[in-house]
Parts: structure tokens; C-alpha cells; sequence
């Protein structure tokens, strides 16, 4: 059960995490990946996508215009599939056998799991700090592949 403070500070609180994400500069990023190869600079812009994507929901869901439901649904699940499109690129690439990239592309693939079944609750109970909570792992978990593939195996 959520708590009261959750539903309203907390909830705010999480939606401003969100929203930070969109404002921050990519190219100083420290969690970008160095390397130059096109398919490493292709998979800084997949997660940097899906994380201004995910930082559109608090405004969206303010909004609360049932057309932007459908849309952006589909705008997350894009940006969810284009990102592990080009991890699998990269470990076809390189035959990359970094252990830490391929747990943490399971970690990630479950968190984008999670996020979609709570995004679906939402749409029928309309508990905003579990959506918050939910993309924020979802937006953690997407730095956390960049930082797999940014440190040597």
C-alpha cells in the first residue's frame, strides 16, 4: 500500500526525478560511452532517447488527455526496443562476452517488463507514484547498460 505522503510529495518528488532527465546536457554525461565505433555512439543515443522519452510521463500524465496515452505508450515501447536492438548489435558485433553487459541487459529487459505491467495498472487504478517509481528504475537501469559497456569486462 502507497502511503499518503508518497501519493503526494513523494509522487512529486519521483515525477521531478523524471523530468530532471531532459534537461541534462548528453555530451557532458559521464555515463556516455567513450568509444567511437558507430554502434557504441548509436546505443548513447537509443538511451539518452528513452530517457527523455520517460521524462515526458509526469507532464503527460498532468495532462491527463487520454489521446496522449496511446501515443506514448508506443513512443516508450519504441524507444525500449530500439535500445536492446542495438545492444544485441553490439554483442553480435564484438562477440562480446562482457558477463556484467548481459545481466545487465536481463536486469534491464525485467525493469521494461515492470514498467510496462504498472503502466497498464495505472491506466485502471491511476496510482501516478508507481509509474514515477517504475520509469525511474527503468531510467537507472538504462545507465546502468551504458556504464556495463563503458567499463571493461
Amino acid at each position: 500500500e502507497t502511503h499518503a505522503w508518497m501519493r503526494t510529495s513523494g509522487g512529486a518528488f519521483l515525477g521531478a526525478l523524471l523530468r530532471i532527465a531532459r534537461f541534462k546536457d548528453s555530451s557532458k554525461m559521464p555515463l556516455m560511452i567513450d568509444r567511437k565505433e558507430p554502434e557504441f555512439q548509436e546505443l548513447n543515443k537509443k538511451a539518452q532517447t528513452l530517457k527523455r522519452v520517460l521524462s515526458t510521463i509526469p507532464d503527460k500524465i498532468q495532462d491527463k488527455a487520454p489521446s496522449c496515452r496511446p501515443s506514448s505508450k508506443k513512443d516508450i515501447a519504441g524507444a525500449i526496443k530500439e535500445l536492446l536492438d542495438t545492444v544485441n548489435t553490439i554483442f553480435r558485433m564484438h562477440q562480446n562476452k562482457n558477463r556484467r553487459a548481459m545481466e545487465q541487459k536481463k536486469e534491464f529487459v525485467k525493469c521494461s517488463k515492470n514498467f510496462s505491467d504498472t503502466l497498464k495498472v495505472y491506466f485502471k487504478d491511476g496510482k501516478v507514484v508507481n509509474v514515477f517509481t517504475s520509469a525511474n528504475r527503468l531510467t537507472h537501469q538504462t545507465s546502468m547498460i551504458l556504464l556495463a559497456f563503458k567499463t571493461p569486462a
